[in-house]
């Protein structure tokens, strides 16, 4: 008796700004369930949330931009002009929306290109505030933001909608974090 053998194949597509964007909220969530080591959870969840949009606008732009691989290497920025120019999605200059879209890559490039920093101040007190004052430390502006959730769910919310806002634009019925498909199947040769 011959031995029976089946070809199998299969493939998922990756769409690795969903995959980020669902890290965003999972440890956004975690960091408001626990107190405990919460700043390193909204940290996170900030940083993937910058990458999940970056990700997001390199999913669109070969979309709607042929020769998207010749801007490729430009700032989030400037990719977020270039397909609002191309889908005519008008950005309010002064809008919260952008202003949280901007203070979200300049967090994130602040941690990806961080140097070694010394923070000082200096602050005359009533003796009694002197225990007070030193049980804390000076902070840099990347880690004020990061003391509570409320940076992380402004910045996730802001990038939502503006997300939306371009998958609307794009035709794209699934939204703008649809994970993407899988599929395999088996041959039995005759």
């Amino acid at each position: 008796m011959a031995k029976r053998s089946v070809t199998a194949s299969r493939e998922r597509t990756i769409h690795t700004h969903a995959e980020l964007w669902h890290a965003s909220r999972v440890v956004l969530t975690s960091g408001q369930k626990i107190a405990k080591g919460s700043v390193w959870q909204f940290l996170a969840s900030a940083i993937f949330t910058a990458f999940a949009f970056e990700a997001y606008l390199n999913h669109v732009g070969p979309q709607i931009y042929a020769r998207w691989d010749d801007v490729e290497r430009l700032s989030p920025l400037a990719k977020l002009d270039l397909i609002c120019h191309f889908l005519d999605i008008k950005l309010v200059t002064q809008s919260a929306e952008l202003s949280a879209i901007k203070e979200l890559f300049d967090f994130r490039n602040k941690i990806a290109h961080g140097r070694t920093r010394t923070i000082s101040d200096t602050k005359v007190m009533r003796p009694e505030d002197v225990d007070l004052y030193f049980s804390d430390v000076p902070r840099d502006s990347w880690e004020k933001l990061i003391k509570d959730e409320k940076f992380a769910v402004r910045v996730r919310k802001h990038v939502e909608t503006l997300a939306n806002r371009i998958s609307l634009a794009a035709g794209d019925v699934r939204g703008p974090f649809a994970f993407g498909l899988s599929g395999g199947m088996a041959d039995q040769p005759d």
